[in-house]
């Protein structure tokens, strides 16, 4: 009887230290799972920055590699008119005015690339995680190297304030058309 008596108040205690114990691992437990899902979603909405801004941007130099020349657009807000050539416009109506116009335009009090004039179909920031926000367009001509254009492109990422820029330099080459050497 004396050692049943003596056993009695172990449970208490293991109960008492062990109980604490695995509050601490649980809490620990949930906030690894909380980092996790946070983590998660900051890694998808740079993903969701990067994908917005490549595809944006490749939209510019596909319309950049079929340009004459490249000017700032001359309005109230930043972007770039691409003065396309004769020969690479689907429908040609004699006109040697016709351009393609990208410019930065606040819509829903986000900055958004816009492409040609319609404000309502933004190429960037509709999605909902990332909350892409752009910063900069630019088309500009080396001082130094006639006809070779740099363009960048800058954005940003509301969610996770991390900024992503795609620079490139396109060659556009003068005087087509005038060579003399049986190349027209």
């Amino acid at each position: 009887m004396k050692a049943v008596k003596g056993q009695r108040g172990i449970v208490l205690l293991e109960t008492a230290v062990s109980l604490p114990i695995l509050m601490l691992l649980l809490t620990a437990a949930v906030a690894m799972l909380l980092v996790s899902v946070r983590n998660y979603f900051r890694v998808l909405a740079d993903a969701e920055l990067h994908q917005e801004m490549q595809i944006a941007f490749t939209r510019i130099v596909q319309d950049l590699t079929e340009a004459e020349y490249v000017t700032p657009y001359r309005q109230n807000y930043p972007g770039i008119e691409i003065h396309k050539r004769w020969y690479a416009l689907r429908d040609y109506n004699g006109s040697t005015d016709v351009w393609e116009l990208y410019w930065l335009a606040e819509v829903k009090q986000t900055t958004k690339l816009i492409w040609g004039w319609d404000r309502s179909a933004p190429m960037t920031g509709d999605y909902s995680l990332a909350d892409v926000e752009m910063q900069e367009i630019s088309g500009t001509e080396e001082k130094r190297h006639p006809g070779l254009y740099r363009v960048r492109l800058k954005g940003r990422s509301r969610f996770t304030n991390h900024y992503y820029t795609l620079s490139t330099a396109v060659y556009l080459p003068r005087w087509e058309g005038e060579m003399t050497d049986g190349f027209q």
